[in-house]
């Protein structure tokens, strides 16, 4: 804020972001610094690209640049632990989806969203069918794998 609001001149030359939004398998951090920007995933490849000469991010340079790649994660590493925040999100949204699924396996929690707007349910697998269309015992097998993981 004092670097955007004029009241500094000099800031530190990289720029830090991570998502761990449904739109990912898992976490994403990323890192810029000049030219270069390098996003971790755990357990998938990271990526490295190059700004200057590939702005749409389209040609991922970590096989061809793998000392690059290295310094970038070392500067990430030097801001996050990504595994470790990795593995803290995780186990929160563990516990938070074993909370809403007692309370709704209950009845004590009632779902007005737009799919059941008018309509609202307190069952649980009504509630979990509008989040997951067709979402059946397959499916809470899968939660049940999900839930039972490191």
């Amino acid at each position: 804020l004092p670097l955007a609001t004029g009241q500094a001149t000099a800031s530190r030359d990289w720029a830090y972001a991570c998502h761990m939004g449904t739109t990912l398998n898992t976490s994403g951090y990323m890192v810029r610094q000049g030219r270069w920007k390098y996003v971790a995933y755990v357990g998938y490849p990271s990526q490295l690209f190059d700004l200057e000469s590939d702005p749409g991010e389209l040609n991922d340079l970590a096989a061809l640049e793998p000392e690059q790649a290295r310094v970038m994660d070392r500067l990430l590493r030097e801001i996050v632990d990504y595994e470790d925040t990795h593995r803290a999100v995780m186990d929160y949204n563990k516990n938070a989806f074993r909370q809403f699924r007692r309370q709704a396996k209950r009845g004590l929690y009632v779902d007005r969203s737009y799919g059941l707007r008018g309509n609202p349910s307190s069952d649980y697998w009504a509630i979990m069918n509008n989040a997951f269309t067709g979402y059946n015992q397959d499916d809470e097998a899968a939660v049940e794998r999900w839930l039972a993981s490191p």
